[in-house]
C-alpha cells in the first residue's frame, strides 16, 4: 500500500479505479481480450527493449511484427533462480514517458534474502486502484483509521522500532473516502504482542492490516485477557497464508473477519478475497494468471497447480510468465457471478507445507487454541527436518513449563501419523524472520523437485 496522497498520479488511479468497476462485469472472454490488447503493446517492448528476453519471445510473433496470442503456452516459464540470477538484466534499456518515474524497492522476501526489485509510477497506479475495488467489495469505510502492524525496516526494526504515530498519513485519497480520509497509525510486527494489542485498544475504532500469524497472536492474547479487546472493525491480512484456523480465531475472540489479498514483491496484487464466495479472484487486469501441472499444462478445477504470472504493468522489470512458487488450486465459478478466475483460498508452497509419500503435501490439523493449552501457552513451531522425521520447537517463559509431554504427542502423533518420528525441543528464541513473518507450520527437509513435487496429487486435511 502507497501513501496516496502524496503521489501525484491521484487523478490516474481514480480513472484506473473508475475501469476496473467496470470489467468486474466482463465475460471471461473480453477479460481475456482486455489482457491481449495489453499484451500486444508490453510483449514488442520487452523483446527490444530487455536484455533478458532478447530472442527468446520470438514464438508470440506474427511475420509482421505483430502479437499472436495464439502461441502464448509457446513461451518459455521464467524461474526464480533465472531472476534471482540476472535480476538487473530484466531492466529495460528506456521506458515509455507514460509509465511514469521508477521507484526501487527492496524486499527480503520469504527467504529472508535481500532482493532489489522496480515499479513504474503505471504500474503503481494499477496496484493503488485494484487496492480500492477490493476495499469497495468489503464495504470498508475510508473515512475510519487504519492500524498498520508490520515490519517497516527489516534491517533495523529489531532495536530501532517505527513510532506507533509517524505522521498524519491517510491510507486512501480523499476522492476515494468522499471527504476526509482516515489516517495510517504504525507500529512494528517487532513489538511484544501484549503491548501490540494494549496499543490498538488506545485508538478505539479502527481497521487492522498485518501479518496472518500476528493476527492469530493477537486473538489468542485476547482469548487469554478478553478484557482488554480492542475495537476491530476488520483484519486486513496479506504477506502468509491466511488459514481457515486463523479466520476462526479471529471471528471468535477479536469479533472481526479477515479480509485477504494474495500479493508478492515482484508482481503486486495477484488475488483478493471475494466477499460473497469462498475462494479468491485473480486481478485479471493487473496480470494473467496460469494454473500449470508439472507438463506446464493447465490444471482442472480443484486440482493444485504451480502459479505462474505475468504483470501486465510493470514495463520498470517485465516478468513473462514468472513461476511465483506458489501452489494454488483453481476453483470453479464463483457465486457472486464474477467471471474473473477463481483460486481455492488454502495456498501455500513447499516452505510452508508438509511431504509424506502416504498423504502428499497437506498441513496438519491443528487447533492452536488446544495446542496452547498443551504447550502451557508458550510460542511454538512445527518444522519437517527429514523424509519422516519432525520437530516441536517451542520457546519457555517459566522452568518448569507444566507441559504434559504424553498428551502433546498424542495430538502431534495424530496429525502428522503414528510412522512418523517427532523431538521435542525448547529454544531460546523463535522468529519472527526479519521481515516480520513468522511460519508455524515450516519444512526444512530437502524438498523434491517442483517437477516430482507436482506429479503428486496434492491434499490438504486443514487449510
Amino acid at each position: 500500500m502507497s501513501d496516496p496522497d502524496t503521489s501525484a498520479q491521484t487523478g490516474t488511479i481514480q480513472q484506473f479505479y473508475e475501469a476496473l468497476l467496470k470489467s468486474d462485469a466482463y465475460s471471461a472472454k473480453n477479460l481475456t481480450l482486455f489482457q491481449d490488447n495489453v499484451l500486444k503493446d508490453l510483449l514488442p517492448f520487452v523483446a527490444k527493449h530487455v536484455p533478458f528476453y532478447r530472442g527468446k519471445l520470438a514464438p508470440v510473433f506474427r511475420g509482421d511484427g505483430s502479437y499472436n496470442p495464439a502461441n502464448w503456452s509457446k513461451l518459455p516459464i521464467l524461474t526464480a533462480a533465472e531472476l534471482r540470477n540476472n535480476r538487473e538484466s530484466f531492466r529495460p534499456t528506456e521506458l515509455p514517458a507514460s509509465h511514469g518515474a521508477v521507484a526501487r524497492y527492496v524486499s527480503s522476501g520469504s527467504t529472508g534474502r535481500a532482493a532489489a526489485f522496480y515499479r513504474s509510477a503505471l504500474s503503481e497506479v494499477a496496484q493503488n486502484a485494484a487496492h480500492n475495488r477490493h476495499y469497495r467489495a468489503f464495504n470498508l469505510d475510508p473515512q475510519r483509521n487504519l492500524a498498520m502492524i508490520r515490519a517497516f525496516d527489516t534491517t533495523l526494526a529489531r532495536s530501532r522500532p517505527v513510532p506507533a504515530d509517524r505522521s498524519k498519513i491517510p491510507w486512501t485519497a480523499e476522492w476515494f473516502a468522499g471527504g476526509p480520509p482516515g489516517i495510517i497509525h504504525r507500529l512494528t510486527v517487532f513489538t511484544p504482542v501484549a503491548r501490540q494489542v494494549e496499543w490498538l485498544c488506545g485508538l478505539g475504532e479502527v481497521y487492522l492490516n498485518t501479518f496472518p500469524s500476528n493476527a492469530l497472536a493477537i486473538a489468542r492474547h485476547v482469548a487469554r485477557h478478553p478484557e482488554g479487546k480492542p475495537h476491530l472493525l476488520a483484519i486486513l491480512t496479506a504477506g502468509e497464508p491466511l488459514t481457515e484456523e486463523i479466520r476462526r480465531q479471529c471471528s471468535e475472540h477479536l469479533g472481526c473477519s479477515c479480509i485477504d489479498l494474495f500479493s508478492n514483491a515482484e508482481c503486486g496484487v495477484i488475488a483478493c478475497d471475494c466477499p460473497l464466495g469462498n475462494v479468491m479472484h485473480v486481478q485479471s487486469e493487473l496480470c494473467r494468471v496460469e494454473i500449470l501441472n508439472r507438463n506446464d499444462k493447465p490444471v482442472r478445477q480443484g486440482a493444485w497447480g504451480r502459479l505462474i504470472v505475468t504483470p501486465l504493468y510493470n514495463f520498470a522489470m517485465p516478468l513473462i510468465r514468472y513461476d511465483t512458487g506458489d501452489l494454488v488450486r483453481a476453483a470453479g465459478p464463483c457465486i457472486c457471478g464474477r467471471n474473473h478466475l477463481a483460486i481455492e483460498r488454502g495456498m501455500g508452497r513447499p516452505s510452508n507445507m508438509f511431504y509424506l509419500p502416504r498423504k502428499n503435501w497437506f498441513r496438519p490439523e491443528l487447533d492452536t487454541a488446544m495446542m496452547e493449552v498443551l504447550l502451557a501457552n508458550n510460542k511454538w513451531q512445527l518444522l519437517q527436518t527429514g523424509a519422516t522425521t519432525f520437530a516441536l520447537r517451542y520457546m519457555p517463559k517459566n522452568s518448569d513449563g507444566k507441559i504434559d509431554m504424553r498428551k502433546l504427542r498424542a495430538v502431534l502423533n495424530r496429525a502428522l501419523g503414528p510412522a512418523t518420528a517427532l523431538e521435542i525441543q525448547p529454544v531460546a528464541a523463535l522468529g519472527p524472520a526479519s521481515s516480520g513473518k513468522f511460519m508455524a507450520i515450516s519444512n526444512r527437509h530437502q524438498l523434491p523437485t517442483y517437477s516430482g513435487l507436482m506429479s503428486t496429487s496434492l491434499t490438504t486435511r486443514s487449510q
